[in-house]
């Protein structure tokens, strides 16, 4: 796993209005690598 992508996929997600640490992780760790899946997502 690439960390600094984790880290920077994080810190995108987290920019998002009611999107905390813990949040951006459960995202992370369901497959979103960014705001662009997770409206493709939705």
């Amino acid at each position: 796993m690439d960390t600094t992508n984790k880290k920077q996929v994080i810190k995108e997600l987290t920019a998002i209005r009611g999107v905390g640490k813990s949040i951006a992780e459960y995202l992370w760790n369901i497959g979103i690598r960014g705001i662009a899946d997770l409206k493709r997502k939705t």
